[in-house]
């Protein structure tokens, strides 16, 4: 039906996004008492996986890998297996979501892993800083978690400022607080490129 027009609105081309590729585990009761959880691949081959997990943390190490692993799941562990925590959410569910989350910020580096996964720390703590507040009765106790959200939440947008400056994409912004000019004088407002000649006032160098 070329050069026809049929009257039906044409289909808007629909947007294809990349799948994140993530490391996903379970956890379960370790025989090792000094230890609450132990972290176990979902995927049978031990070598892919931790391949993933390094894709996924954007570490090129496989003991630094394990290592923020270990200390994401730390954020989460209350004492209780994959059955389920406190509150009744599924460890290994919350870590992988927490896994996803990184993966979503996309650390490149060390600096970078480390700093996701405080992130990822930060806005948990955030978020059950709010949770407790909303349960809490005394009004100085809903006051003092409520403060302590605020506190991680500024902290999570520091943290954002300082992701964004180690990959060169943070907005400059120039401040001008006072801007004196004598008589006869210029004033330029503005970026200023360097080892250019001064014109004067003929407009020559």
């Amino acid at each position: 039906m070329s050069g026809k027009e049929t009257g039906v609105p044409a289909r808007a081309p629909q947007k294809r996004t990349a799948k994140i590729r993530t490391a996903k585990a379970t956890t379960q009761a370790s025989p090792d008492r000094r230890v609450a959880l132990e972290i176990v691949p979902e995927q049978h081959d031990f070598g892919t996986w931790q391949r993933v997990l390094q894709e996924t943390l954007g570490v090129e190490d496989p003991a630094l890998a394990d290592l923020l692993l270990g200390e994401l799941a730390n954020q989460f562990e209350n004492g209780k297996t994959g059955n389920g925590d406190a509150d009744g959410q599924d460890v290994s569910a919350v870590l992988n979501g927490a896994l996803a989350a990184v993966a979503g910020i996309a650390p490149s580096s060390t600096t970078e892993a480390m700093l996701a996964v405080q992130m990822v720390a930060c806005h948990t703590m955030a978020m059950e800083m709010n949770r407790r507040a909303r349960h809490a009765d005394a009004p100085h106790i809903v006051s003092g978690y409520a403060h302590l959200a605020g506190k991680f939440m500024r902290l999570y947008i520091d943290q954002m400022g300082r992701l964004s400056r180690s990959r060169g994409t943070a907005q400059q912004t120039v401040r001008v607080e006072r801007v004196t000019i004598e008589s006869g004088g210029q004033a330029i407002v503005g970026a200023v490129a360097g080892n250019r000649p001064v014109p004067t006032d003929n407009g020559k160098p």
